[in-house]
């Protein structure tokens, strides 16, 4: 008897897919999307490097630039803390429209976000965003050879951030004034209160534009941002000798 083949193509979205899974084959999913021949294919730039003891995952090497001004500002001990939006496209689409969770309880790489309705009320209704930098005890490999070891990840609005933060992004303070990067000419900002934000935060807000540019949207629009805070894993002297042979 002859065998009747009938081809249906259906159009859906990843979104979609995934709110038509069960439980099970969410796990399933998630454990084939972490195997090398996958995670490699999403994050080239990662390195596995032995073991997580926070959770049963190995731990990451991820590639990652700084300004060479920053990096001194590291070795200095003055920039323990770096901002990217990296990741963050489909929520930064409408960042209003969104309230930050944090991060899963089982897989600490995965973020939640909670959308608003148009009263700005909450919706329960959860979107999650996979962080790209990895999670705690990761590490990030500067351009220059420095590694940091990542010690807490979260998500917040660009703007929303602190003072100490401001100063933890590793700003250069001369003479209780914070610098301007965007523009040199008018020097220092005087440490004191502009537009409801600190001298500290726009020194970073300047910073911020002297890399992505003025009329950047991220800024324009007080995007979603990764807060990443790091330490040193390896001492400064070790490795200028290292790259000094």
């Amino acid at each position: 008897m002859p065998t009747i083949t009938k081809v249906l193509t259906v159009s859906i979205t990843v979104e979609q897919f995934l709110e038509n899974c069960s439980d099970t084959e969410l796990k399933e999913l998630d454990l084939l999307i972490q195997a090398p021949r996958y995670a490699n294919r999403i994050n080239p730039d990662e390195k596995l490097i032995g073991f997580n003891q926070d959770k049963k995952r190995e731990k990451m090497i991820i590639k990652i630039n700084f300004l060479k001004e920053m990096v001194s500002a590291i070795y200095d001990n003055r920039k323990n803390q770096t901002r990217r939006n990296k990741g963050l496209e489909r929520i930064n689409d409408k960042p209003e429209s969104f309230l930050y969770d944090g991060k899963d309880l089982m897989d600490r790489s995965i973020h939640w976000f909670e959308p608003l309705d148009k009263n700005g009320n909450p919706t329960e209704k959860y979107k999650f965003v996979k962080c790209p930098y990895g999670e705690v005890g990761d590490t990030l490999e500067v351009s220059e050879g420095l590694l940091l070891k990542i010690v807490n990840i979260r998500a917040e609005r660009l703007k929303d951030i602190s003072k100490e933060d401001a100063k933890g992004e590793g700003i250069t303070k001369i003479f209780g004034m914070y610098k301007n990067y965007s523009n040199p000419n008018l020097g220092f900002v005087p440490d004191k209160i502009y537009d409801g934000y600190t001298a500290a935060a726009m020194s970073f807000f300047s910073l911020w534009q002297s890399i992505y540019g003025t009329q950047e949207k991220g800024f324009n629009e007080n995007e979603f941002v990764w807060v990443i805070n790091f330490e040193k894993e390896t001492a400064p002297c070790e490795r200028f000798f290292w790259h000094s042979f």
